[in-house]
């Protein structure tokens, strides 16, 4: 019988965010990595703890700036896809302003706008309407990739609704009245920033709203 509840415990966790593992009642010491017990395999965990801390250290750098400490622990960073995003943020994806670099004349200027260098700032905030129009079609396939995954339907509305609006409304503006969860969703998407989400960081808040569900 006991086997059954736990598999069926196990079972309802399924799509959901895995509870943190406490101690047990007689265990007499544990090893704690952040809010997270080391057991025997836990090498993964430790990794991730050491990895987050010089991230930290290192987008929080005066000469670098991406996040402010405050901001970076908004960041739900076991669902970042860390490659991209790394790229992206120190500027290192393949633009036309890093092939440059290495490809002796190569034009630096985006082939959309034609005036600005194409960074991989100016990727997400090129006004030029072809560009502008694509970067809406691949939000709605998001969108569509949401549905698919089973995304809480309030959440999804937002979070797109969010993206669309191109630096031109806040979370918070976004969120309107809607209280509660979504509150805390605005509030900390709103530490992260538009263009910080648009490369992959997104809220803790809400992997919270999706595990509720």
């Amino acid at each position: 019988m006991e086997d059954i509840t736990a598999k069926n415990v196990l079972w309802g966790l399924v799509g959901k965010v895995v509870p943190l593992q406490g101690i047990f009642p007689l265990e007499p010491v544990a090893v704690m990595v952040g809010r997270e017990k080391l057991t025997s395999g836990s090498e993964d965990i430790l990794r991730f703890w050491c990895e987050k801390k010089e991230a930290r250290e290192a987008l929080s750098h005066r000469k670098v700036k991406v996040l402010q400490p405050d901001a970076f622990e908004e960041v739900d960073w076991r669902a970042v896809y860390k490659t991209l995003t790394c790229k992206q943020v120190c500027g290192v994806a393949r633009t036309n302003e890093m092939q440059a670099r290495y490809t002796p004349n190569h034009c630096k200027t985006c082939p959309s706008c034609g005036v600005e260098i194409e960074t991989c700032g100016h990727v997400l905030t090129c006004e030029e309407l072809g560009r502008v129009d694509l970067l809406h079609k691949l939000i709605n396939l998001v969108e569509q990739w949401m549905k698919d995954q089973g995304t809480e339907p309030t959440m999804r509305r937002v979070l797109i609704e969010y993206a669309h609006g191109h630096r031109g409304k806040t979370m918070g503006e976004t969120v309107g009245r809607r209280g509660g969860r979504f509150r805390l969703i605005a509030q900390s998407m709103d530490k992260i920033g538009w263009h910080r989400f648009m490369e992959g960081m997104i809220s803790v808040e809400v992997a919270k709203v999706q595990s509720a569900e």
